[in-house]
């Protein structure tokens, strides 16, 4: 009994998995249909990269604070 159940759900596991995998499949690959300007991706990438940066340079200017601490 135990291995019936098992491999049932080896089987529904499989089919849910090949489900998934075709509905990322059909994807169809055409030009955009607004063009994003390159100073906009320009702008976004400073944006991003000045957020990802901003607390631990903070935290490297104030490091003396910490130690006196």
């Amino acid at each position: 009994m135990n291995s019936i159940v098992q491999r049932s759900c080896t089987v529904i596991r499989n089919t849910k998995m090949q489900v998934r995998y075709r509905s990322m499949c059909r994807m169809i690959v055409t030009p955009p249909r607004v063009r994003i300007s390159t100073a906009e991706k320009v702008g976004h990438l400073v944006a991003l990269t000045a957020g990802i940066l901003a607390i631990p340079a903070w935290v490297l200017v104030h490091l003396g604070d910490y130690k006196k601490k």
